[in-house]
């Protein structure tokens, strides 16, 4: 695995947008109640895919959350940066709209909706102050431009990347700039594109002269540094594929790393790296082992899949959770997690989710489900056997059936 030096601290925050122009709330009111629920489920749901949107409350005190962890995170990194900033964001600001930046994830609430609405405001944080000015401006300008400019659009226009997209750009034949952008997951390709064209028109014209600088926003970052700041061996054991774009005025190349948000599309499991096809098996090998510790498994007469789906339909779905999943999580969000693995394992491959789909059912709460239909395998079905195959079907009193898939 790559050793990174990072030049900002991922212990403290980047920036805080903690606007003076809204209200405060107050202690124990139920805006508060409902912050401090949300703040408190983000960190489990998130880890899942590196993006989460959800929201807590009915009428007054409502409160809509959201977090973003970096695309080139694990699991357990994602969730101990998004933990670490809701807690800070809940003791440093008051105000009923506010979000706080990491440098590994970035964590949002607002008594209003803003799911999937786009409204650019640029931050530049302070880090940027701190970093040297280059030799060359000029030529530095141009060929950071070019790169960004790349990055933006593989960023926005390829849903396979989760709106995540990292590259690489020799200058002056010794240094290299890297460079990094991303997009939250609830924004168009459109928006997205929108938002880092803003943001990238900002760098340009605050920081174009400097070895480093990142601009912040609420749906978009950007970033460039002279030292590979990201974790290319991370993702590059799960999506080796590459591209490599060729400016032929200048002769330079610049390497677009063609990847899924790592924690969309991995997860951990006992220190091994997991695609997101296999998430998504897991989770099915999960409704089947499940039931191991089940006492009632043979009375069910049914396999993992098929227990779940029963007891899905019976309204008693918790009765199948770990009760060590529910130390962990949330019972919602793990019932949630079922329901997916339930869509994925109906009989009818027309009526599952394709794997996009499931990526983004598994980022968004408060995505509707449809209601699953009956899994493709289910254990203790016999089938009957012609009487020619068998000798003696009842030998010793005992029923020989024959199990198909």
């Amino acid at each position: 695995m790559l050793s990174i030096v990072h030049h900002v601290s991922g212990v403290d925050p980047l920036d805080l947008y903690c606007p003076s122009g809204f209200p405060n709330y107050t202690m124990n009111s139920p805006f508060y109640n409902n912050l401090k629920l949300l703040l408190g489920s983000l960190p489990c749901n998130t880890s899942v895919t590196g993006f989460h949107d959800t929201f807590v409350g009915e009428g007054t005190g409502n409160v809509y959350g959201q977090a973003l962890c970096r695309g080139d995170v694990s699991a357990a990194v994602c969730q101990n940066c998004v933990e670490n900033a809701s807690r800070d964001i809940l003791r440093r600001c008051k105000k009923e709209q506010a979000i706080i930046w990491y440098e590994l994830c970035q964590v949002r609430y607002s008594f209003q909706m803003f799911f999937s609405t786009f409204v650019y405001v640029g931050k530049f944080p302070e880090h940027n102050n701190q970093e040297r000015n280059v030799s060359d401006p000029y030529q530095f300008s141009k060929v950071l431009s070019y790169l960004m400019s790349n990055l933006s659009a593989e960023a926005a226009s390829n849903i396979a990347t989760n709106m995540f997209a990292t590259g690489e750009i020799k200058f002056s034949g010794k240094n290299t700039i890297y460079g990094l952008v991303q997009c939250t997951r609830d924004m168009s390709e459109t928006y997205c594109s929108n938002c880092l064209s803003s943001a990238v028109g900002d760098l340009m014209s605050c920081c174009s002269y400097r070895e480093g600088s990142i601009i912040l926003s609420r749906t978009c970052n950007v970033r460039f540094e002279l030292f590979q700041f990201f974790n290319t061996s991370y993702y590059q054991m799960i999506y080796p594929t590459s591209k490599v774009v060729k400016d032929e005025d200048k002769s330079e190349t610049v390497l677009l790393q063609e990847l899924a948000n790592p924690k969309g599309v991995t997860v951990t499991e006992e220190g091994e790296l997991v695609s997101s096809k296999e998430l998504v098996f897991m989770n099915l090998e999960t409704l089947n082992a499940a039931t191991d510790g089940f006492s009632d498994r043979n009375k069910l007469g049914q396999g993992g899949s098929g227990a779940a789906w029963r007891l899905w339909n019976e309204g008693k779905e918790i009765e199948f959770v770990d009760a060590m999943l529910l130390e962990a999580c949330h019972a919602s969000l793990v019932i949630r997690w079922m329901h997916i693995g339930l869509l994925c394992a109906q009989e009818d491959p027309r009526h599952r989710p394709n794997m996009s789909d499931v990526v983004i059912q598994l980022g968004s709460e408060s995505m509707a489900l449809p209601k699953p239909k009956q899994p493709a395998f289910s254990l203790g079905r016999a089938v009957p056997v012609a009487p020619s195959s068998l000798t003696n079907p009842s030998m010793n009193k005992l029923t020989t059936s024959t199990i198909l898939p």
